[in-house]
């Protein structure tokens, strides 16, 4: 089996509660790469000393101390910066700072992008498991009508940039766009691939 590369890209602001836990689960993924890029964006709190400790501690973590411009200008900023560290990289994703990650989440991804030939920008997602701070399920869903269109992308949020994983081609698109103009990077992403001919994978498991 092939083991590919894959790059995360994550936002910082004030995480400290929760962001330990989420890099930790990002660099226990099963049967990939990892390679994970933070902008922290002007955290007041402990983040800052948290995430370099782990850079400190692992040669594939990159770190960049920014200003507050807030969380789409700050994901844009480090998706730039990504692409420019990891020149051959293929397969990306965004992470919040206060999500955990399952083992194979960034496989199955790949592993599902990869299944299409196309050379166009591809996006999958999954649907994420909504739980309290203990990790413990809080019973609500991810809702959504989940008719793939772009139509549909304008008027809902279709799916959540925490659980996407998407190709070059993606990213290149969505760098095209200005963040000032963007609700927010996840959504800007999903709906740029929809509108130039890209295709989305939805995965229900």
């Amino acid at each position: 089996m092939e083991i590919e590369n894959i790059c995360i890209i994550m936002s910082t602001y004030n995480g400290e509660q929760y962001v330990k836990e989420q890099i930790e689960s990002i660099l226990q993924q099963k049967n990939v790469n990892i390679n994970i890029v933070i902008r922290d964006d002007g955290s007041t709190d402990s983040t800052f000393n948290i995430i370099s400790d782990f850079k400190n501690k692992n040669s594939n973590i990159s770190i960049i101390k920014g200003n507050n411009i807030g969380c789409k200008s700050s994901f844009y900023e480090a998706a730039k910066i990504a692409t420019k560290l990891h020149p051959d990289i293929s397969y990306f994703a965004f992470s919040d700072q206060d999500d955990v990650w399952l083992p194979e989440k960034a496989y199955k991804g790949i592993y599902a992008i990869k299944s299409k030939t196309e050379k166009r920008p591809i996006l999958y997602f999954c649907h994420p498991k909504i739980v309290d701070a203990k990790l413990q399920p809080t019973g609500q869903s991810w809702d959504a009508a989940n008719n793939l269109t772009f139509e549909e992308g304008c008027l809902v949020q279709t799916c959540a940039g925490c659980t996407m994983i998407f190709n070059r081609a993606s990213l290149d698109l969505y760098l095209q766009g200005n963040p000032e103009n963007m609700s927010l990077h996840d959504s800007w992403m999903y709906k740029a691939v929809l509108a130039c001919n890209g295709i989305v994978l939805e995965d229900k498991d």
